[in-house]
């Protein structure tokens, strides 16, 4: 041991001096090991950052491995510079927002994400966010305002910044939560002489335009009925959400709806002022677990909407079927297609697809054909001086059938449109009959389905959630 002892002495640092401590003639030191571990691990990442310096974030979430570092990386980032606001769990705590669900104040995309930390909101960078919009509309004079928050925020946030400056308007759908709001906001951009679109990018689609085009030119004959079905959510939420998409496609094929008879059942039987609920996402008053409404337009025209709670949810079933005197013409957000005969009996003969046009050039990653015609429809509208196929007129009427189905579901009569009272008929039933506006509830579509189910029995299987 001793001479173990002496050798090692020699051979590495060993003993301290006045100043420094013996080197040890192999020159080894703990120091210079670390830094060279360091510089080794550096090396290493070095191969991944400059990737990762070259790629757009999308292209990062893309790419399995630089996925993986960048995640790794960011967990030990958010752990040293975020968690003690957030949380270790980034659940958030009191003035600081929960960073797991999805409500974002200044966009939930890959993009807004990177735009917001790497500048911040209220920072001294030029590319800093704003947070006031009077200042955010003073300083970049915009000739086009989006308003994408949820439905509930739609009105104020548009008068506001029509309040601030006369621009045009891009809101998302529905445009607002009633009639007295779509009105207001209407009379504003009428008196600014702004023009406002809804975000229905699905009528824009050139697939929408290829059947209109085959219904024009009487390829099915004579139009009888119409038949649209809903994606399987809860009907009454269903019918504010993805049946505004719905109804603005309608619309664009057979003009202005003049009569609505609705029945609305919640666990198989009529509503009542106790199933008036609030809806998840901001989107106003609603009830009916399963809707189904008959819609009367110009020429005797008439046709089916259905909003049913399905036991989960599929997107392909959203769209409509135009049954003609000739032949059928269907539409939904992939493609449209003609069978040639009036029967849709199987066997009898083949639905055929409809050319439609498409766009110059290929769409950029992550933007839709429908985002991309709607952006065109709407910059080419203005250009000319005139109104965007998805104007706030046709976002108006959209709000007046929503709350026509509701009011002949609630009363149980037909209800003609436009409506002379402008109040929100779920509203007002429960006005008369004693009762206050509904309890808040729960954002979440999820979550404020699990309310629902608790309150009416309804199994599990029976929530209609997302797969």
């Amino acid at each position: 041991t001793i001479v173990f002892a002496l050798i090692w002495w020699v051979l590495f640092p060993a003993w301290p001096t006045v100043e420094t401590y013996s080197k040890g003639v192999l020159g080894w030191s703990r120091h210079q090991q670390f830094d060279e571990e360091v510089a080794a691990a550096r090396a290493r990442q070095a191969t991944y950052l400059n990737r990762i310096a070259e790629l757009e974030v999308g292209e990062i979430a893309e790419t399995p491995e630089l996925r993986a570092f960048a995640m790794a990386g960011g967990r030990s980032a958010f752990a040293v510079n975020c968690s003690q606001c957030h949380g270790s769990g980034a659940a958030g705590a009191p003035g600081y927002p929960n960073l797991n669900d999805d409500d974002w104040l200044w966009g939930g995309d890959l993009e807004a994400i990177e735009e917001t930390i790497r500048y911040g909101i209220r920072s001294d960078h030029d590319d800093a966010r704003f947070n006031d919009i009077e200042q955010m509309l003073a300083d970049v004079e915009p000739d086009i305002v989006i308003v994408p928050v949820q439905t509930d925020l739609h009105f104020p946030l548009a008068m506001r910044v029509l309040a601030a400056r006369s621009c045009h308007l891009d809101v998302e759908k529905p445009m607002t939560v009633d009639l007295a709001q779509a009105d207001a906001l209407l009379a504003r951009a009428g008196e600014l002489g702004t023009r406002i679109a809804v975000h229905h990018q699905g009528s824009s689609l050139r697939s929408l335009g290829a059947v209109k085009q085959a219904l024009d030119a009487g390829r099915i004959g004579v139009p009888l009925h119409i038949t649209s079905n809903g994606k399987g959510y809860y009907g009454g939420y269903e019918l504010m959400n993805m049946g505004t998409h719905m109804l603005s496609a309608l619309l664009s094929v057979t003009g202005p709806c003049r009569r609505v008879t609705a029945t609305l059942l919640t666990n198989g039987r009529p509503v009542t002022a106790e199933d008036v609920v609030q809806s998840p996402s901001g989107m106003g008053t609603i009830a009916g677990q399963q809707i189904t409404a008959t819609l009367e337009f110009d020429q005797m025209l008439t046709g089916t909407l259905h909003q049913h709670m399905f036991p989960g949810i599929e997107r392909e079933a959203l769209g409509f079927e135009i049954a003609g005197t000739e032949g059928r013409l269907r539409w939904h957000y992939d493609g449209g297609w003609i069978l040639p005969v009036p029967w849709a009996v199987p066997g009898r003969a083949e639905w055929q697809a409809l050319p439609e046009q498409r766009p110059p050039a290929p769409v950029p990653d992550g933007v839709s054909e429908g985002e991309y015609w709607y952006v065109d429809d709407y910059v080419n509208a203005l250009d000319a001086g005139g109104s965007p196929p998805s104007d706030g007129r046709r976002g108006r009427h959209i709000i007046e059938i929503i709350l026509a189905i509701f009011e002949s579901g609630a009363y149980r009569r037909p209800v003609t449109l436009p409506q002379a009272e402008r109040d929100h008929p779920l509203l007002r039933v429960r006005r008369e009959a004693g009762l206050g506006d509904p309890d808040p509830a729960p954002r979440p579509y999820r979550e404020w389905l699990a309310v629902q189910a608790g309150k009416h029995g309804w199994p599990v299987e029976r929530t209609g959630e997302l797969p």
